[in-house]
């Protein structure tokens, strides 16, 4: 039976691209919708014009199916990359194509991490060790060597379009549990913090900006340098944890936290052990001994008030010896007391604000988070803008 290609229809593609579909690539690329039925094909002919090989699959899926017939490769790829990923089902790949070959192909959607959603199966009559093996090094989920049954090819392909749909489904099942544990979590701090707040006499937005000034810092010093590893849930982790900065303060009496005035040496040093004690308050839980948020809460109450050169508390650490979650908190912290506290009734600018503290007024920080402070000054003064004010 001879499969003649229809000519191409402006609605039928706007469908595809639009519905779900999977894709075939071999000596060309077949895009091939899948829902819960196949509906239609993507077909694109080899080098020589000729009928592609693996014609007695498509038959064999076509049932209902219409064919596209698609004469560069290059467009049938860039259709498979830009595309909606959530609508593509699979991907069936020959080697030895026209214009680019397989793994070209492999590697293009590699880089763009295409194949943690999308499976790949190679369909060839290159069967040599080193070709599969690099087929499956450059993640191919399946490779199939040429002549071969159409039943048994078809049962595969269903069975590895199924399997990722399972994946797919855990994966977003374990993201809601995240997201629900992680809005549980967010709500209780938020509850907490508004007790130390109130308790510690803080404005009402401290925490809320210490948290988004935070935020903000390690996106830019992300972006800066790989230095550290600030992955989008440790950043997260991070801005979430900041919120906790001064927990130690509720082990502290009200009449020292209140105090107005300068305060005696004891005074002083009674104040900042508030560090300390909430480190120790978040060390005594023994469920947050091994969970990494806890972790990160810990090294930012106690560490937080540490300055690079060595000239803060409770350690006297300096440098890289103090993480970097508590490095950028003590940042957004000085930040956002200098721009809140006005000083004889003069409120301080943002720039005055970021010239202080890369001037070493308020002790010596990390010169590449100077950089960010300086480079996103416009950026923040905006969001502290934007934060509501305390009414």
């Amino acid at each position: 039976m001879t499969l003649r290609p229809k000519p191409f229809q402006p609605i039928k593609m706007l469908q595809i691209i639009g519905g779900v579909f999977f894709a075939y690539l071999f000596f060309g690329v077949m895009l091939l919708p899948c829902l819960n039925t196949l509906t239609s094909i993507f077909t694109v002919k080899n080098a020589a014009g000729e009928t592609d090989p693996l014609a007695v699959i498509r038959f064999f899926l076509a049932g209902s199916m219409s064919q596209y017939v698609w004469n560069s490769l290059k467009l049938a790829l860039c259709l498979v990359i830009t595309v909606n990923v959530v609508g593509i089902s699979i991907v069936l790949l020959d080697i030895h194509m026209p214009g680019i070959d397989g793994f070209t192909v492999l590697e293009e959607m590699n880089q763009k991490n295409l194949l943690e959603q999308i499976p790949v199966i190679m369909i060839s009559s290159e069967d040599t060790v080193d070709a599969v093996r690099r087929a499956f090094d450059l993640g191919a989920s399946d490779y199939i060597s040429r002549p071969f049954d159409a039943k048994v090819v078809y049962q595969r392909i269903i069975n590895t379009i199924q399997l990722y749909a399972k994946q797919r489904r855990l994966s977003a099942m374990a993201a809601d549990l995240a997201f629900e544990k992680e809005r549980a979590s967010r709500m209780m701090i938020g509850i907490l913090s508004q007790v130390v707040e109130k308790r510690n006499g803080e404005s009402r937005d401290h925490v809320q900006r210490v948290a988004q000034l935070t935020s903000m810092l390690l996106a830019g010093l992300a972006q800066k340098t790989d230095r550290y590893p600030l992955t989008r849930e440790m950043r997260r982790t991070i801005a979430t944890a900041a919120a906790l900065h001064d927990i130690g303060k509720m082990e502290i009496c009200e009449d020292l936290l209140h105090k107005e005035g300068p305060l005696t040496e004891a005074e002083r040093r009674t104040l900042q052990s508030h560090t300390l004690l909430g480190a120790q308050m978040l060390e005594e839980q023994p469920e947050c001994r091994d969970d990494a948020f806890a972790r990160t809460a810990y090294n930012i109450c106690r560490w937080h008030h540490e300055r690079y050169d060595g000239g803060g508390y409770p350690d006297g650490l300096q440098g890289e010896q103090i993480p970097i979650e508590a490095q950028v908190v003590g940042l957004a912290d000085v930040y956002e007391r200098l721009v809140s506290r006005p000083v004889d009734g003069h409120a301080r600018t943002h720039s005055e604000v970021v010239q202080m503290i890369c001037t070493g007024v308020c002790g010596a920080f990390n010169p590449l988070l100077l950089d960010c402070l300086q480079d996103m000054e416009a950026e923040i003064a905006r969001a502290m803008q934007d934060t509501p004010e305390e009414t």
